[in-house]
């Protein structure tokens, strides 16, 4: 057989491909001539394709699907009729078993790759999600297309916008105030001219929705460039007549084209937060503050880490990364104190009402930048359990030996992001940690994304 070399292979050449497995990001990866790796979307372990060679990046290629030779039965009909163009899912047809299996195994390979570490006698299987309706939360944007307001989807890899017309995987409520707010932006009286991301012009940028675990509570953030809102009035008058289940509507002026959920808060109607209850508990969420995002699995998660974490009443907690005080406030009554630390101040703020919402005493707020503190000044007592659940990038080196120089007794990481999870992981296994278990949790179902929480013990001496 005649090998493939990297360096006979053109962009536009198309190749017959078997797809061996899924890999993070969401492709499917095949070889051409057995030889030269290709990541292709759209395409499930077992098929052979015939793909086209679209890109080459940082020494990898990128194909995309001419036609199908062999589809597996695993495929299933999409639900979706936007599927594949906009950017939120990337399995949304593949049956939901065969998705599991893959986020466990992607999960073991980005170990073994990046941490030198063989997971397999501490990884349990995904503990899987409602596969539909499960996001508590989405974030829309406003696009002029052929003279008419669009409000949708962002499109995969660009900041155009697909045509929405009813995602499956927020509950029914999200289409009725899209839709509501769409009509509005088109036929009012006073409109606000959609935002432009070329020129820097107009104001009306994205619309965000969110609500909590209940369906109860739904909150509507309409984000403009400018500190003004044209027909804010209008605005709110048509979305309490059409939608009456909506609690709280907020305006957001942000200049930011980078990150949706920053700036300036106006209330224009309701409490201005989202409330939440859990269990015995109850959660204000600020407009712009990290939530979980998958309403179905709050409770789950919350229980899953009060069981690994063994917490005793005579122990001190720390939560590093604590957003409103999500883990904190749960754990805190199985506690001595909780110490938790955020470097957001809307968020550090909201531990704080928090607390007192719940009436509780034992939980110290403290902002502070992780990543540039010094914990043990930062730290008023000797912590015994640990609890970090950063964003995507993870921790840095320092960080990581930081929080091993603290020496608690256990440490549980949950993380989003199976690569950079591995680094740190591997890092504070050097540092004196051993691995106890790791359990993936379908935070994100139809997409390679999987939330993971690594349980760590100190290596006694």
């Amino acid at each position: 057989m005649i090998l493939a070399y990297e360096n006979e292979i053109t962009i536009g050449s198309a190749y017959q491909i078997v797809i061996e497995k899924l890999v993070f990001g969401g492709y499917g990866l095949g070889y051409i001539e057995g030889s030269v790796p290709v990541f292709i979307e759209s395409a499930y372990p077992g098929e052979i394709v015939r793909a086209t060679i679209a890109s080459k990046s940082r020494g990898a290629f990128f194909g995309t699907v001419q036609d199908w030779i062999y589809r597996v039965p695993e495929r299933n009909g999409t639900v979706c009729s936007v599927f594949n163009q906009c950017g939120s899912c990337e399995w949304l047809d593949y049956d939901y078993q065969s998705q599991l299996k893959a986020k466990k195994e992607l999960l073991r390979e980005q170990f073994l790759r990046i941490g030198k570490l063989d997971i397999m006698p501490v990884l349990f299987d995904v503990i899987p999600s409602k596969p539909y309706g499960y996001r508590n939360k989405m974030e829309y944007a406003f696009r002029n297309v052929s003279g008419a307001v669009v409000l949708g989807l962002k499109r995969k890899k660009s900041h155009n916008v697909v045509p929405t017309r009813g995602c499956k995987i927020v509950p029914e409520g999200f289409e009725r105030i899209r839709k509501t707010v769409e009509s509005f932006a088109n036929r009012s009286k006073t409109p606000t001219p959609v935002y432009d991301r070329s020129t820097k012009r107009g104001a009306l940028k994205d619309l965000v929705v969110r609500t909590n675990a209940d369906l109860t509570r739904w909150m509507v953030i309409v984000v403009t460039d400018s500190p003004s809102f044209k027909g804010a009035a209008d605005f709110v008058k048509t979305l309490r007549e059409e939608c009456p289940f909506v609690t709280s509507i907020i305006h957001l002026k942000n200049s930011s084209d980078k990150v949706v959920l920053r700036g300036a808060q106006s209330t224009l109607y309701g409490e201005g937060v989202l409330a939440e209850t859990l269990g015995w508990f109850q959660y204000h969420v600020p407009s712009t503050a990290f939530f979980q995002s998958n309403r179905a699995l709050l409770e789950p998660l919350l229980e899953l880490v009060k069981t690994e974490l063994e917490l005793e009443k005579d122990e001190n907690l720390l939560d590093l990364y604590a957003g409103i005080g999500f883990f904190s406030i749960y754990l805190a009554p199985l506690v001595k104190y909780v110490l938790a630390v955020e470097g957001n101040s809307v968020a550090a703020k909201a531990i704080v009402k928090n607390m007192r919402l719940n009436q509780l005493s034992n939980v110290r707020a403290i902002q502070a930048d992780i990543e540039k503190a010094d914990l043990t000044k930062v730290l008023d007592r000797k912590v015994s359990k640990v609890i970090l659940d950063p964003p995507r990038a993870g921790i840095s080196t320092a960080t990581a030996q930081g929080l091993a120089a603290l020496a608690p007794e256990k440490i549980l990481y949950l993380s989003c992001d199976p690569a950079t999870l591995a680094r740190d992981i591997a890092i504070l296994v050097k540092n004196g940690y051993f691995l106890r278990k790791v359990q993936p949790i379908d935070m994100f179902p139809h997409t390679s994304h999987v939330e993971t929480a690594v349980s760590m013990s100190r290596v006694k001496d």
